[in-house]
């Protein structure tokens, strides 16, 4: 048990390490109708999207490592609305909104959020998971079959959520753990 609780202090440390990193690593800035996007200390994989309030991806790309990464987008003919910079690396989403409407487009206060993505790791029939909810949203981890039969669904608004679930009991086959927090939902795909 002691060293569960060490572990979790670990993650949780980390994750706001992390959290760190990941607000200094993002820069988005509007003046008039150009929305700027700065990143640096660029991973391979990171994703750069820019999607609407109805989720529609409006640009979209995959960053090579590198050490700086900058675009200005044109937000002029845009309908009015709210609109999303999202940037995703292995670990992390982290997303800004914006607001249109007929006078400007600006920066919503305050509205840059981190969510860190889930944690599994398979011992034998175990799965453990674990999932950072800095912000305390409501989180809801459903497990599924190969044919979409939910197995299990549980709801937790904890900083740290730890579980390990036994799949020793379970048919040999694919099975999908569902993470949905707030709008975002990851899935990690297991298989025994």
């Amino acid at each position: 048990m002691k060293k569960l609780i060490n572990v979790c202090l670990l993650v949780v440390l980390i994750a706001f390490t992390g959290s760190l990193k990941a607000s200094e690593s993002v820069s988005v800035e509007v003046t008039n109708s150009l929305v700027d996007v700065s990143l640096t200390n660029i991973v391979k994989g990171e994703k750069l999207n820019i999607k609407d309030y109805y989720g529609s991806v409006l640009y979209t790309t995959t960053l090579e490592e590198m050490p700086v990464y900058r675009k200005y987008f044109n937000f002029a003919d845009l309908p009015n609305g709210l609109y999303f910079v999202e940037t995703e690396t292995p670990y992390d989403v982290t997303i800004t909104k914006i607001l249109k409407n007929e006078e400007k487009v600006s920066l919503i206060d305050n509205s840059e959020k981190i969510i860190f993505k889930p944690q599994i790791s398979v011992d034998s029939k175990n799965v453990k998971v674990m999932f950072t909810n800095l912000h305390l949203d409501t989180l809801t981890v459903a497990i599924y079959d190969s044919e979409y039969n939910i197995l299990e669904t549980e709801i937790s608004t904890k900083e740290l959520y730890t579980k390990v679930y036994d799949f020793s009991r379970m048919p040999l086959g694919e099975y999908e753990i569902h993470f949905t927090l707030a709008d975002k939902v990851f899935v990690e795909k297991i298989s025994f």
